[in-house]
């Protein structure tokens, strides 16, 4: 029982499914980054709609007034952080009833992400709308099911993959990562995937046997699937190259499995690209009226791009000691941060944990033209994401609305880089530091979120 009880993939679920609830309990409706967004998207896909709803070329979809009615109640909340959330007030909303025939028009920028994202919760909420259940007990019990998917989905990974489980336990246990997790939206299975998709990358990597087209199709299709959940992550795809080629059972096979797997990716990505374009023509929103067509900026990047990579960087020296603390923890909507030298005791045990490797796994090593790889990836994960937030909030000479979360692919990578061959720590009081810490760290996280909303 003991050694069942200690095996890292069991202490991970036991640890983060305690700490999940607890966070998902107190934070209160609505007060994740796009949460009523998440659920009204899947609200519709129970009304057989794939897309959004228009009226007006009003973007929006047709919800029952209660759920409405909440999500105008907690904007307030949104707009003035310093307000504190009435518990009487939650306790008036926990008795109200669905009422799904009373039905309005409610306007919102709908997400652009597909079925696959919401799965299997958009199923879940299917059969709760049919039971009748309450719109804040939809809520809770829809924030309860994307826990389930994270803590699944990174169960898994820490149990394959062979090397570097106590970094997969404490990356997965991130605050801002259980955080996402605990609310309605798609970082649970996009974090999760992700988790799977370098655990599985790390088998191929630092396993003896030889590796099959089959492992190699199932690399592939975890790539496509990190860009169906989100495409800004597509540089993942470069990994490929750290697999050792005198592993694979035909070595002459191994640019053309890479490029297949490339072209694969980039015809979905364009396909997708695409499609949003084409729904989203002629849809007005709120930020209509300050929008610049896509395409022009595309086109101004492509002719001026070191003026763009100009404020790119201007915004990496102005915004990067947040992302450095936001990537560890962010509370409703960015409105509230751990202290950082708790962040900084958590990048601390993150670093360790990457170098820490006890007798139980393999030595494990990146080369240096790995690791030259790794920040190649790095740095086009980090543009990736910064060009898609500057195509949709289109904030110059700063781009704003970049967030910790968005980069957490770039900081495990980071995380692989201290994976070295000279320091290589063994020993076992680590793994109660480790555990010690991000425990101190979870519980400072409990604390800041009820600071911040009661």
């Amino acid at each position: 029982m003991k050694k069942y009880l200690f095996k890292t993939e069991n202490l991970f679920l036991i640890i983060c499914l305690f700490w999940g609830i607890l966070f998902l309990l107190i934070n209160p409706p609505f007060q994740a980054p796009d949460e009523p967004e998440h659920l009204f998207k899947m609200w519709g896909y129970t009304n057989g709609k794939l897309n959004f709803s228009k009226q007006n070329n009003w973007s929006g979809q047709i919800l029952p007034v209660s759920f409405i009615n909440i999500d105008e109640y907690y904007k307030v909340f949104k707009l003035h952080k310093e307000t504190k959330v009435p518990l009487k007030d939650l306790a008036f909303i926990a008795k109200t009833q669905l009422e799904k025939n009373k039905t309005a028009f409610h306007i919102f920028i709908p997400t652009s992400y597909t079925p696959v994202s919401y799965f299997p919760s958009f199923l879940v909420l299917w059969v709760l709308k049919i039971l009748n259940f309450t719109p804040l007990s939809i809520i809770y019990i829809m924030r309860f099911c994307s826990l389930l998917v994270y803590l699944a989905l990174c169960y898994y990974a820490i149990k394959i993959t062979p090397v570097k489980k106590q970094m997969f336990l404490l990356f997965s246990a991130l605050p801002l990562c259980l955080y996402q997790a605990g609310s309605i939206n798609t970082d649970c299975v996009c974090f999760g995937s992700m988790m799977v998709f370098f655990a599985y990358t790390f088998r191929l990597i630092f396993e003896k046997s030889t590796i099959t087209t089959k492992q190699i199709i199932k690399f592939g299709l975890l790539v496509l699937l990190i860009c169906i959940l989100k495409y800004a992550y597509a540089p993942l795809v470069l990994l490929y190259f750290l697999i050792p080629k005198n592993k694979f059972e035909k070595p002459e096979n191994y640019y053309k499995y890479f490029f297949i797997i490339l072209l694969t990716c980039l015809v979905y990505i364009t396909c997708f690209i695409l499609y949003v374009n084409k729904i989203s023509s002629n849809t007005t929103n709120i930020y209509s009226h300050l929008v610049v067509k896509k395409s022009i900026l595309i086109k101004d990047i492509l002719i001026h791009p070191f003026n763009y990579l100009k404020i790119v960087c201007y915004t990496t020296m102005k915004y990067g000691k947040f992302f450095f603390y936001n990537v560890i923890s962010s509370f409703g909507c960015n409105s509230a941060m751990i202290p950082n030298l708790a962040a900084n005791l958590y990048w601390f045990v993150l670093i360790l944990s990457a170098m820490y490797s006890p007798d139980t796994e393999k030595n494990c090593y990146l080369t240096v033209k790995n690791k030259f790889i790794t920040t190649s990836c790095i740095i086009l994960i980090y543009l990736s994401v910064v060009t898609s937030v500057y195509l949709l909030f289109q904030y110059t000479p700063l781009i704003k609305g970049i967030q910790g979360r968005y980069l957490l692919p770039a900081v495990f990578l980071f995380l692989m880089l201290f994976i070295n061959q000279k320091i290589v720590l063994k020993n076992k009081i680590l793994t109660v530091l480790f555990f010690i810490i991000s425990q101190i760290v979870l519980y400072l996280s409990l604390i800041t979120l009820i600071i911040t909303f009661y």
